[in-house]
């Protein structure tokens, strides 16, 4: 009588496992890619202002 009941209980539990871990991986994944959208949209904003400003201490240790 008992054993249908553990059993019942098991699989419930092991289902809300796998769910709960299928939801936070889809949730890491997101924030993954948007860490790399971030961090890529950085980077270009990071390349345009060297390139329109470029540092002219740099320019001046580097003549000397």
């Amino acid at each position: 009588m008992k054993l249908p009941l553990l059993d019942r209980w098991a699989r419930a539990s092991q289902h809300c496992a796998r769910r709960n871990a299928m939801i936070a991986t889809t949730e890491l994944t997101r924030r993954r890619i948007e860490r790399d959208e971030v961090e890529a949209y950085l980077a270009s904003r990071t390349n345009l202002r060297t390139a329109a400003h470029p540092d002219p201490v740099g320019a001046v240790a580097a003549t000397r």
